[in-house]
């Protein structure tokens, strides 16, 4: 059996995926990292192999000897279930940092389907919903929970991709339930006094958040730390549903040089609230996570806990082959240890 532990990244020269190899490498220092790619040009200064997601043909070779297959190539708008199966029965766990629901079903739905699974799958691997999922795990003791609800406010000085941008606008103007996208503003004051203003969001969600044996819906709002984008995010709620993929695609190439150029009038700083609400709609607990600097390397962090748990036998035999939800991974208590350990501040209900 071999001792040394291979880890595919795919999409590793992307913004998360640089995140994610960097991280890593800090945590497990003795694995193997490989990156993932249709372009060698692409894969930086660690070991390359091919593989195109367009091609399944490309798979096999691609996972041979990998224990853990990373699937930071977002957008996350393509089919994922040649991969999954094929990671699945490969005995490679895969893992995603997806936040589109329709991704997430599908990955869930290839795991479910897969015939004797010799491994697993971990979708939505990122803030929301995989750090969510766990951080609600507080809230297991409420007997007056009703719902969380969430606010992720974005620091815009932070780097951003092509696929980053088209992630975000795509949902941007679509119905969600009684709402439309970013069409209607709220304002929130955060524990350090700052006040952000956030659009309602698709909250990737399958049946809500599941805290014991029970699933509660969630609320999901986006901001920015500066106004005018959250504004130019509501007025673009009119435009966007007009527009195709294609041509949001290449309005998104279009306009990421001038938002390169506003990164810099921008901070770093990003804000995490999950709250517990209870009937009538009252803050019954929280937790918030403030990022001041550095703040992708949070949803980047999820992807390398469940990445050390798979590694790590003890927890690997807790999990049965199929769909693994993050949080049988990984623990509220080690996920705000890692959290404060890298500097970031947690502020919690006493």
């Amino acid at each position: 059996m071999r001792e040394e532990k291979n880890i595919l990244v795919l999409g590793a020269s992307g913004t998360m995926g640089q995140r994610i190899v960097k991280l890593l490498a800090n945590e497990l220092p003795h694995a193997r990292l490989i990156a993932a790619s249709r372009n060698k040009n692409k894969a930086g200064d660690i070991e390359f192999r091919r593989l195109e997601l367009s091609d399944p043909g490309t798979f096999t070779a691609a996972l041979r000897n990998i224990d853990v297959l990373i699937h930071a190539a977002g957008p996350y708008d393509h089919d994922p279930t040649e991969l999954v199966s094929a990671c699945l029965s490969h005995g490679v766990y895969y893992i995603d940092l997806a936040e589109d629901l329709t991704f997430i079903s599908r990955v869930t739905e290839a795991a479910n389907n897969q015939v004797e699974p010799r491994a697993g799958a971990i979708t939505g691997c990122s803030t929301v919903p995989g750090l969510v999922s766990v951080l609600s795990q507080r809230f297991d003791k409420l007997e007056t929970l009703s719902a969380v609800r969430v606010y992720l406010n974005l620091g815009s000085r932070n780097a951003v991709s092509p696929g980053l941008f088209y992630s975000l606008l795509r949902p941007i103007g679509r119905r969600l339930n009684h709402v439309i996208c970013f069409r209607h503003l709220v304002q929130r004051i955060h524990q350090d006094g700052k006040r952000r203003r956030y659009g309602p969001y698709p909250a990737p969600f399958l049946d809500g958040v599941q805290i014991k044996n029970k699933y509660f819906p969630v609320t999901f709002h986006v901001g920015f730390d500066r106004h005018y984008l959250t504004l130019g995010l509501k007025l673009a709620s009119f435009l966007i549903p007009k527009l195709s993929n294609s041509a949001l695609k290449r309005l998104c190439r279009y306009v990421l040089p001038l938002a390169n150029a506003l990164r810099l009038l921008g901070t770093r700083e990003g804000h995490l609230v999950v709250e517990a609400i209870d009937s009538d709609a009252t803050v019954i607990d929280y937790l918030e996570i403030v990022a001041k600097d550095e703040g992708l390397d949070i949803p980047a962090a999820q992807a390398v806990w469940a990445t050390k748990a798979l590694l790590d036998q003890e927890k690997k035999t807790k999990t049965a082959p199929g769909p693994i939800n993050l949080n049988e991974l990984v623990t509220m208590e080690d996920a705000l240890e890692w959290i404060t350990r890298h500097g970031y501040a947690v502020y919690k209900r006493l």
